[in-house]
């Protein structure tokens, strides 16, 4: 049928009866995915970066955008994607202080060999690392790449926002 207006599918699913148990092992989506995120600057709480773990947010006027996102959980990453025809340059802010611990950056599958450490003997705002070249790790999806940012150590981190450039010359 026609896509609706605002580009959103609702999907519900229904057993027929009462007798019998009904089991779902996985959900497929077939078809043109969403487009990755462009230039711009998203804080910290956009639905865009997929948090998984455990990860609380605060609110501090120093933090880009006013907030921050925390975790203590090893397990703990955050993904999202990038278009590439539009962003080819990463900065991700986070907060330094004393007990942080350190961090990664995985693009499409590759672990960038730079561990990000966040532990300083002060709190310092607006600490960014840079990731340049993002088409340059594209080993799937034609234009686009999936970052993925693992927790290193189980001492925290305080991720404020990510900034997407359209390119290294922007950084000038």
């Amino acid at each position: 049928g026609t896509p609706p207006s605002d580009g959103i599918y609702y999907v519900q699913i229904r057993k027929k009866s009462d007798s019998k148990l009904v089991q779902i092992e996985a959900i497929e989506v077939i078809g043109e995915q969403s487009p990755g995120l462009g230039v711009g600057v998203y804080q910290d709480i956009d639905t865009a970066l997929n948090y998984r773990g455990d990860w609380y947010s605060y609110a501090n006027s120093n933090a880009l955008g006013g907030s921050f996102m925390h975790t203590d959980d090893v397990t703990a990453t955050i993904e999202f994607v990038v278009d590439t025809t539009e962003a080819d340059t990463l900065l991700l802010y986070y907060r330094q202080r004393v007990g942080n611990g350190n961090f990664s950056i995985t693009v499409d599958g590759t672990t960038l060999p730079d561990t990000v450490i966040t532990n300083a003997s002060t709190a310092i705002w607006g600490q960014s690392t840079v990731v340049a070249g993002l088409s340059t790790y594209d080993a799937g999806v034609a234009n686009e790449v999936v970052v993925q940012i693992e927790i290193d150590t189980v001492s925290g981190v305080d991720l404020e926002g990510i900034e997407l450039l359209g390119g290294a010359n922007q950084l000038a």
